[in-house]
């Protein structure tokens, strides 16, 4: 009986089909619709004008392609003709010609599933201002389909002693493999929130199960923002900004030889819509980068800020130099020489070297470019002979080294 049934209806449809085709060259349609179940087999039907008599054929190309195949149809009767599909895997599009000068007719064919039950949805309340905020909730919606799917997101809200009915909050289009999400508001004064997302295509649909969630443990606040980074030397000030008071900030720093963040402690008490903090101690002439995030009492942590940098400054050298003497083979001069390379300072931040030679009734200063590491210096018996290095922010501590009177 269902068989028969199933006959006469196909047979009204093609009977619309063929009255359709009067007024184009043809048209098509599918035994099993237009949008199928992958790895499906069904019938192709190409019902032509009954004046395009000659030359009548159909044709196939798949999607993304401009190239056309020919196809081996049968003649169903006398104004149609049929083509077996087996086994669909993409979507295709089929194409009917003849000698008509009309228009030739087409049908797009999509293969895929009907979706699976939607799971793992995950939820977070974000407070934007003091007085606002949005639920943003993603989930895993299983397989890929192949297909355009559209989710309903269902909520049942609870405020104080008043539970609302469940209603569908936003609709969601999916396709591909991205996590779909959905983005929705309630007022501050609900407290307990279930979440289920119903799935939906062409082919089926699939509820997943109910999530109950208390906001005060998803609460989120919005990301703070890095606004101000003042250094010295081995301190820098970082000025964190962000619309909302909550109870806990966290600050990490790294200099670019690190691949690790420090996290510094963080603050107590009620955060204004700036703060203010201290980093310390810090390498001088070292580049830093910072960033920022904050939690209220309860729930989750904001995203991590974007990192905001400074440099902290050079200080003066902070070790002596290495200095040795060589007596000249006419003993009318000195040659002092110093070694550069324990310098633990920036590189390229020695403006000069200062040498001086004090003793018998002798003293000279002589300033010596960064180029160098020896000078000559006048000969003297028990002198002292002293060299410093120079940058913008002082001297190195001196090193001394006194002439002795050698026969």
């Amino acid at each position: 009986m269902f068989l028969s049934w199933s006959i006469i209806v196909f047979a009204v449809a093609l009977l619309a089909v063929q009255q359709c085709a009067g007024e184009r060259s043809c048209v098509l349609m599918s035994s099993a619709g237009a949008v199928v179940h992958q790895g499906s087999s069904f019938v192709v039907y190409c019902t032509f004008n009954p004046t395009c008599k000659i030359s009548r054929s159909m044709h196939m190309s798949i999607d993304g392609s401009m190239k056309t195949v020919k196809q081996t149809h049968k003649q169903f009767n006398e104004t149609t003709i049929s083509l077996r599909v087996e086994n669909i895997t993409e979507k295709r599009t089929y194409q009917c010609h003849s000698d008509c000068r009309l228009d030739p007719c087409g049908l797009d064919i999509s293969a895929g599933y009907p979706p699976d039950q939607p799971k793992n949805i995950s939820c977070i309340y974000r407070i934007h201002k003091n007085d606002t905020g949005s639920i943003n909730c993603s989930w895993d919606r299983g397989r890929e389909t192949n297909l355009m799917n559209r989710f309903v997101v269902w909520v049942r809200t609870t405020s104080g002693n008043h539970t609302g009915g469940p209603v569908p909050i936003c609709n969601v289009s999916n396709k591909g493999t991205e996590l779909p999400s959905a983005n929705f508001t309630l007022p501050r004064s609900v407290q307990l929130m279930s979440v289920w997302v119903q799935a939906q295509n062409p082919l089926g649909s699939a509820e997943s199960s109910a999530v109950n969630y208390t906001l005060s443990d998803i609460v989120m606040p919005s990301t703070p923002v890095v606004d101000q980074v003042e250094c010295s030397s081995r301190n820098c000030i970082i000025k964190v900004e962000q619309p909302v008071r909550t109870q806990h900030l966290q600050i990490q720093y790294r200099d670019e030889q690190q691949q690790e963040w420090t996290t510094y402690p963080g603050s107590a008490g009620l955060m204004t819509s700036s703060k203010t903090k201290h980093i310390s101690p810090l390498k001088p002439c070292s580049r830093y980068h910072f960033r920022a995030r904050s939690r209220f009492s309860t729930g989750l942590w904001s995203q991590w800020s974007s990192t905001n940098f400074s440099c902290t400054e050079e200080e003066a050298p902070a070790e002596a130099l290495d200095v040795w003497l060589v007596p000249g083979s006419d003993f009318r001069s000195m040659r002092v020489y110093w070694n550069k390379s324990i310098m633990t300072i920036c590189s390229g931040s020695i403006i000069l070297y200062m040498i001086t030679v004090n003793g018998n009734n002798l003293s000279v200063v002589t300033n010596v470019s960064a180029d160098f590491n020896n000078h000559s210096v006048p000969f003297c018996t028990d002198c002292e002979v002293t060299v410093q290095a120079v940058n913008s922010k002082g001297s190195s501590p001196p090193a001394t080294i006194t002439t002795r009177h050698t026969k």
